[in-house]
């Protein structure tokens, strides 16, 4: 909830609200109105972490009644939306753990099932490659056989 309106010009570097904040909480400032103790409590959901250090530091200087409150309660607040989004960081977590979980052995099965199919695969290879090979020693011996007899028929009618 950052604070929209630029730094004034007495404090530099810093947020606007947190000049409001200081121009209320100083020692020479009068009393506050009921609005202007809205105001201060609005100003301090706006300034920056660091600048929240600093307001914390002026407890015993400041002339806001409301001060010894409102800053700590403003931490507390931050604190408690801090922590709220460490528990959703910590379901997100979770839920990505789970899926990651869920994923893995989703592809694990698939692993191992491509393993199964590439196994019988390789087996069907083997079987096919002894197949062709006892066709193809067949065939061999068969042309030997053919070769053999052809030249047996032609030795035999070159003798005639």
């Amino acid at each position: 909830m950052a604070d929209e309106d630029p730094e004034l010009p007495e404090y530099p570097g810093h947020s606007a609200a947190y000049g409001r904040i200081l121009r209320l909480a100083l020692p020479s400032a009068q009393g506050l109105s009921r609005a202007e103790e809205h105001g201060v409590v609005a100003d301090l959901a706006k300034v920056r972490d660091d600048e929240l250090v600093l307001l914390s530091q002026l407890r015993a200087q400041t002339s806001v009644p409301i001060w010894p409150d409102v800053i700590p309660a403003e931490i507390a607040r931050r604190h408690i939306g801090a922590t709220a989004e460490s528990v959703q960081a910590i379901h997100e977590l979770q839920t990505s753990i789970d899926t990651l979980h869920l994923t893995t052995q989703a592809a694990s099965v698939t692993t191992r099932e491509a393993i199964g199919e590439l196994k019988t695969s390789i087996h069907d290879l083997r079987v096919s490659a002894d197949t062709w090979s006892r066709r193809l020693t067949l065939l061999t011996v068969g042309l030997f056989a053919l070769t053999v007899g052809l030249l047996a028929a032609a030795i035999g009618q070159v003798w005639r």
